[in-house]
């Protein structure tokens, strides 16, 4: 229950992106239909159609991206139609600033807010030269303008580009903050998902997935491809003398040791692989790909089962000290066609090198065993 809340929350954290930016978009555009559809009367009104119409085609625009938000839930939300539109209007009360000029503040603030940071900075140059050349082309009429509203050029130009400063900081620092938590849920969603919880090995299923799709690629490959199964010896008793406790710590030491003597990335894309897994209980399993030679084999079990060779501190139990492993190996190919069948002749290799008296590796085809003696380990 705990995990699947903690799923919930970090779904939540995640979605808030694309939550935020729906609800913007229809605010942004219900407020830009509302006050463009009035100036569309209001200039109607003036004698000024063409205004006028660019006005009403503007508001028909916002009101069609609402309706296309609310219709189809799960589209991906652009708000390219209604930017474009406000934007067109920003320029008209540039060019015609009666009275509106003030209004291109929170139209320009606006429309760098509801989009990403890169298209922000798009719009702001876009802005800053549309702006510049509608003054300097209609310059006597804005200058006059202004003065009047005792605004010059320059100060509406600095003015604006302060806003837009400060509007972008705060839209990359959302941006930041969001990918941040985007980040934070990818590998939640890792963790619960694909990772055991005590031991943050791969799980069975994330295991198995990803051991299938090497298997195909194994299948184009000359090189050796084994399967490990892994057991601890006498875990049982470890849990019955010193507790569960003790025993989940053991558990995680291996683990830990097990990942760090190991190449755990992927060499083809540089990434986390799933090769090591705790399967059940004290049970684990090891895909090991690529492998040139069976003595290159042989090298990388026994280095498995010397983890526990050095002394440990108190803190690191030493009951580990005294750890041992029976291992089962079995090879794609030459003992089986397939993982769940490779996952079967491994374990059955296992319990063989525990009925020869445990603390050894068995390979589940006989030959191999007859040509990698002895195949027990110094260990202890």
């Amino acid at each position: 229950m705990r995990d699947q809340l903690r799923g919930i929350k970090l779904e939540a954290m995640a979605d808030i992106r694309q939550s935020r930016k729906k609800k913007l978009l229809i605010t942004f555009s219900s407020i830009a239909l509302v006050i463009l559809y009035c100036y569309s009367v209001v200039n109607y009104l003036d004698g000024k159609q063409l205004i006028a119409l660019v006005n009403l085609v503007s508001a028909t625009c916002c009101a069609g991206h609402i309706c296309y938000i609310l219709i189809n839930k799960t589209a991906s939300y652009s708000p390219l139609i209604p930017s474009i539109a406000v934007l067109i209007n920003a320029f008209i009360n540039i060019a015609e600033p009666t009275g509106t000029i003030f209004w291109v503040y929170p139209i320009i603030s606006a429309i760098l807010m509801i989009n990403e940071f890169r298209t922000s900075l798009i719009y702001t140059v876009v802005f800053f030269i549309g702006a510049f050349t509608i003054l300097m082309m209609g310059a006597d009429s804005s200058i006059d303008y202004f003065t009047y509203q005792n605004l010059s050029v320059d100060k509406f130009l600095l003015s604006t580009l302060t806003l837009c400063i400060v509007t972008l900081i705060s839209n990359y620092g959302y941006k930041n903050a969001s990918d941040y938590l985007q980040s934070l849920y990818q590998e939640g969603i890792d963790q619960l998902a694909y990772r055991d919880r005590l031991t943050g090995l791969a799980n069975r299923w994330s295991f198995e997935v990803w051991s299938k799709d090497k298997l195909i690629i194994a299948d184009k490959q000359s090189s050796i491809t084994a399967l490990l199964f892994l057991d601890i010896d006498n875990f049982k008793t470890i849990n019955d003398t010193y507790g569960h406790d003790r025993g989940d710590k053991l558990l995680q030491l291996f683990s830990k040791r097990i990942q760090s003597n190991m190449r755990t990335t992927d060499r083809s894309t540089n990434k986390d692989d799933y090769s090591i897994a705790r399967y059940a209980g004290d049970e684990f399993m090891v895909l090991l790909h690529d492998i040139p030679t069976i003595e290159d084999l042989q090298r990388i079990v026994s280095r498995i089962n010397t983890l526990f060779d050095d002394e440990l501190s108190q803190t690191e139990l030493e009951l580990a000290a005294h750890l041992t492993f029976s291992i089962g190996i079995a090879i794609y190919k030459e003992d089986a066609n397939s993982l769940e069948d490779l996952i079967r002749c491994a374990d059955k290799a296992m319990y063989e090198a525990k009925n020869l008296g445990k603390n050894r590796y068995q390979f589940y085809h006989s030959a191999q065993n007859e040509s990698t003696k002895p195949t027990k380990l110094s260990i202890a």
